[in-house]
């Protein structure tokens, strides 16, 4: 596509702002209108836009469907903020939901997501622009918020899972080397016990050999042996 303007005069009032301009523009390159306030800048992008009539000339966009006019192959975009003033910020809110093909039952809760339901009456042209900034920020920030929460919240239950897999980890280990530190225990204390069995047998053996004792004698005997032993172990 390429936008033309051929030999472009427009008057505003009983002053002519824009004088014999022609111009060609193709598909991605930029038009940069450069003038002091009141050169006719505006002026000649809403007639771009087909928002004002031409004095003379022509301005057409090559390349388009024929059967569509200037302004509805252009976008005009503006520095307002796009609401009436004498309209109230329900009826701005009302008129924008129909033209963008809305749900008027969204209306309402939209006014108190913004904190304007109080101001529903309210003319807009009454109400501070950089009050409805600072709400439309604050709703922002809230809304930065919920997010950082919500990351903070998987972010815990996730640390939580990992703590539960490593506790659990740890745990089994501590119970591995639990039954392992019991198995050599038992283990060590078997030995002692057969080395002490093994002894006193010995001791027993002797001292009967030795002495000769009768049958009747030997509880005594084995007795004795036992706490001689006994005595001689450190406690």
């Amino acid at each position: 596509m390429k936008l033309m303007a051929e030999a472009v005069s427009v008057m505003r009032g009983d002053r002519m702002v824009v004088t014999h301009l022609s111009f060609g523009v193709e598909a991605g390159e930029a038009l940069v209108l450069v003038g002091p306030n009141g050169a006719g800048k505006t002026t000649l992008i809403r007639c771009i836009a087909g928002l004002l009539r031409l004095s003379a000339g022509q301005i057409r966009l090559e390349g388009a469907q024929p059967e569509r006019t200037l302004g509805e192959e252009c976008h005009y975009v503006g520095h307002l903020n796009g609401v009436k003033a004498s309209l109230t910020v329900e009826e701005n809110a009302t008129f924008w939901s129909r033209y963008l093909g809305g749900a008027s039952e969204q209306i309402e809760p939209t006014l108190a997501t913004f904190g304007l339901t109080t101001a529903r009456d309210v003319p807009v042209g009454y109400v501070s622009f950089f009050d409805v900034m600072w709400r439309l920020r604050t709703w922002a920030n809230y809304r930065e918020a919920d997010t950082i929460i919500a990351r903070t919240r998987d972010d815990a239950s996730r640390f939580r899972d990992e703590l539960k897999v490593k506790a659990q980890a740890e745990a089994a280990t501590i119970v591995k080397n639990a039954e392992q530190r019991i198995e050599m225990e038992t283990a060590r204390a078997l030995q002692q016990i057969r080395a002490e069995a093994v002894e006193f047998s010995v001791a027993i053996a002797s001292k009967i050999l030795q002495r000769n004792v009768s049958k009747e004698d030997n509880e005594r005997l084995i007795e004795e042996t036992f706490r001689q032993i006994q005595s001689t172990r450190p406690s």
